[in-house]
């Protein structure tokens, strides 16, 4: 659905007056001119009103699946050095982080990775994961596995596309790496999160009996929803806080 919206961009409207100023004088000047003068000042109308009025999407768009295909997308189109925020179970699709990692490789990506994963080994008073899977099939162990598993394939991902850096470096060159960060978290989210720069933040459900990947996905756009856009950002930022950084089994074997 679409909607207008009121705004005010000085510049727009100064240039629509400025237009049909022109168009004014150019008739007073030269009547004969005056289809041309009428297309001119018509013009400036326009510019003005637009200077007042935007026709924009209302709220939030819903899509009835979960699509990698649209994430990829905007990745794709994001800003090379974008953050990106993320909170997961675990990467479902199993393309997922070698999706990410051609970005890098091919497209010369350098995003701010900012990932939460459930802590797999916090069975607190909730077991966050036992209660994940509980209605689907998955035993817990299986889970563990999976969630490790997305583990490792995104300290893989940062392994390779720092050694590609390093080994195409000049001499003397200090290499970018990829920034990643990754938090495991024990509270209760909702759904997963992909948050893509200033642009757009995708959200799903997590279904009780399936993946989240059979559930709808809302698409939320900053510049058409920002009142929503701030309640996902700032949960997404209250969780990060609330979560426990994790470092890769041989990164902590080397801090003792």
């Amino acid at each position: 659905m679409w909607r207008l919206s009121f705004r005010f961009e000085p510049i727009r409207v100064t240039i629509g007056s400025v237009i049909i100023a022109v168009a004014v004088g150019l008739f007073g000047f030269l009547p004969n001119t005056r289809i041309a003068a009428g297309i001119i000042f018509a013009i400036g109308i326009l510019v003005t009103i637009y200077g007042f009025l935007t026709l924009g999407k209302s709220g939030a768009i819903i899509h009835e699946h979960w699509s990698l295909r649209r994430i990829i997308r905007a990745l794709h189109n994001a800003p090379e050095r974008a953050t990106i925020q993320i909170l997961q179970t675990w990467f479902p699709e199993e393309n997922f982080v070698t999706s990410l990692e051609r970005l890098y490789q091919v497209e010369k990506k350098q995003f701010h990775l900012r990932v939460m994963i459930v802590d797999p080994h916090d069975e607190g008073v909730i077991d966050i994961l036992g209660a994940r899977v509980k209605l689907r099939g998955i035993n817990r162990a299986k889970a563990v596995g999976e969630v490790t598993s997305s583990l490792e394939n995104l300290c893989g991902l940062k392994r390779n596309v720092d050694a590609t850096m390093r080994s195409s470096a000049r001499n003397g060159d200090s290499p970018d790496v990829v920034d990643l960060q990754i938090r495991l978290y024990d509270f209760l989210p909702f759904g997963p999160i992909y948050k893509i720069g200033e642009e757009v933040i995708f959200v799903g459900f997590y279904l009780g009996h399936v993946s989240s990947v059979h559930g709808p996905m809302i698409e939320v756009r900053k510049e058409s929803c920002p009142d929503l856009w701030q309640v996902f950002e700032d949960d997404f930022r209250r969780g990060w806080e609330a979560s426990t950084p994790y470092y890769p089994a041989k990164a902590r074997g080397r801090t003792k």
